[in-house]
């Protein structure tokens, strides 16, 4: 009787230690897995701008259709809800691009490849310190225009936004990239401009409509809108100011 009640205890006693160590396996499992592995493959792409977890309802509710214009600053943390893929040009420049907005151009610039036109980003995404030296150095003349003109002034730019693209042109196998150069080249831009609606991206300063956007024609200006206001702004030729009825344009 005693070897009997003897066996079941050590019987029992082999049965709770296998049940701690198949368990604790298990937790192992779960907390090393999917964790850990959720990280792989974030590194020189990811370049959120103070992105954090607390932020994700922000960033998923962005607002595609901001103005921002020399009557309509960016808003204050801005920079914080950006979710942004860094991409390097064909000339080694690092640029940061919006994520959904670089999605919708790559699939432009694979367009564009099919008819033999060769684009490349030159600017997207520019910190407000940037801006304003940018700014600067078009007031005292060191860019070769005026800050009127191409360039806005810090927390009135397009680019602070990361929805901005300034596009370049490859022009046989030669990267062509000063303003200047690039105005050269007007069919060209006719053809980009043709296809932007379908990819969500409008161009934002169209010629003949400076007394409304504030800025000169600039062909190599493209902005993400998202595809249903895009196709809206270029089927009636008005520009996102009008777009949104914004009435101290």
């Amino acid at each position: 009787m005693k070897n009997s009640v003897f066996r079941r205890w050590i019987f029992v006693t082999f049965l709770m230690s296998t049940l701690m160590v198949v368990s604790g396996c298990a937790g192992s499992g779960q907390a090393g897995g999917p964790a850990s592995g959720g990280k792989t493959g974030q590194g020189t792409e990811e370049a959120a701008l103070g992105n954090t977890g607390s932020e994700t309802a922000a960033i998923a509710s962005m607002d595609y259709l901001i103005l921002v214009n020399k009557n309509h600053p960016i808003p204050d943390g801005w920079e914080n809800v950006i979710d942004g893929v860094t991409i390097t040009n064909s000339l080694g420049d690092d640029i940061l691009v919006e994520r959904t907005a670089y999605t919708a151009y790559l699939k432009l610039h694979d367009q564009l490849a099919r008819e033999g036109i060769i684009v490349d980003i030159s600017s997207a995404w520019i910190s407000a310190e940037d801006q304003k030296a940018l700014a600067d150095s078009a007031a005292g003349g060191k860019t070769g225009v005026s800050s009127e003109e191409y360039v806005a002034e810090p927390g009135r730019s397009e680019h602070q936004t990361g929805l901005a693209l300034d596009l370049y042109l490859n022009i046989d196998g030669q990267d062509v990239v000063e303003k200047k150069e690039l105005e050269g080249y007007p069919e060209i831009w006719e053809e980009i401009h043709d296809q932007l609606a379908q990819f969500g991206f409008i161009l934002r300063y169209p010629e003949g409509s400076e007394g409304v956007t504030g800025h000169p024609y600039e062909p190599w200006h493209i902005r993400y809108v998202g595809e249903k206001a895009a196709e809206e702004i270029t089927r009636q030729e008005i520009t996102l100011e009008e777009y949104l009825n914004a009435d101290d344009l």
